[in-house]
């Protein structure tokens, strides 16, 4: 310990990572157990493979990684986006001591990215392939022409447009309706 400029500042030196003194004022070394290193150092966390930036003072172990988890998910195979933290309480046993890196497995629902039949994406809870996707997708649906718009569910079967179709040039009309096969391929006298 070293006197500082001003009455009553002591400099502390503490015996860990931070290489610069510690100012305090005199009144804190009746407790010394409650001046802490402050300084800001990258540790190894000890249930995951990431480092943080914590309070040199503080344990590792009570701190919560926010990194990505990016750990292949059981369901899809995907890379999970989750915070690592959150899926290490997912896999935690609270009956077991903790000892090393807690392996997961466990991560957060998240939705279906597979792409249905009508190009829209499951939006159910994802789950393995064997399980099978939304087979009633409920997004809208995309049959529309300068008519109308369909206003049902995707998954739902909709009329098709029964008005005369609008392509016409200088020679021709279509003969058919709107929401049918167009039998021309464009004017045949250009």
């Amino acid at each position: 310990m070293f006197r500082g400029k001003f009455p009553g500042m002591v400099y502390i030196i503490f015996l860990c990572w931070d290489d610069r003194p510690f100012v305090t004022f005199s009144h804190l070394l009746e407790n010394l157990a409650a001046v802490k290193c402050q300084k800001m150092v990258l540790k190894k966390l000890p249930y995951c493979e990431h480092s943080k930036q914590v309070a040199c003072f503080k344990d590792p172990a009570s701190a919560f990684c926010n990194e990505l988890c990016d750990q292949p998910m059981g369901c899809c195979s995907k890379k999970c986006k989750g915070q690592c933290g959150g899926c290490q309480k997912l896999n935690l046993d609270i009956n077991k001591v903790r000892l090393g890196q807690i392996k997961r497995t466990k991560h957060p629902n998240h939705p279906c990215e597979r792409v249905l039949y009508c190009q829209h994406l499951c939006g159910l809870s994802c789950h393995s392939k064997d399980q099978g996707c939304n087979s009633e997708c409920k997004e809208s649906c995309r049959q529309c022409c300068i008519h109308h718009k369909c206003q049902m569910p995707c998954s739902v079967t909709c009329a098709p447009c029964l008005e005369a179709c609008p392509w016409k040039c200088a020679h021709h009309e279509c003969p058919v309706a709107c929401g049918s096969v167009c039998r021309l391929d464009g004017c045949q006298f250009q």
